[in-house]
């Protein structure tokens, strides 16, 4: 298993109001913490038609900045 860093941006209103959301996912690889990170972003609204951000229709969309492995020493 493996530590993956998934960091969620979200801005708000027209007034750009932007929140950064980190979480921690374990996963066997790349692919599947992938998986794992479009299921959290879901949580937030609903998706574009390429996944590439989540709105919940109060002025607030959430996309995935970065989804990076953490090595452990």
């Amino acid at each position: 298993m493996s530590i993956f860093r998934l960091i969620l941006n979200e801005k708000r209103d027209k007034f750009c109001f932007k929140v950064t959301y980190e979480k921690f996912i374990k996963a066997k690889n790349r692919d599947e913490a992938y998986g794992k990170s479009l299921k959290i972003a879901s949580t937030f609204g609903e998706p574009d038609r390429d996944m590439i951000f989540w709105s919940n229709g109060n002025n607030s969309t959430i996309w995935i900045n970065s989804l990076e492995e953490i090595e452990i020493v």
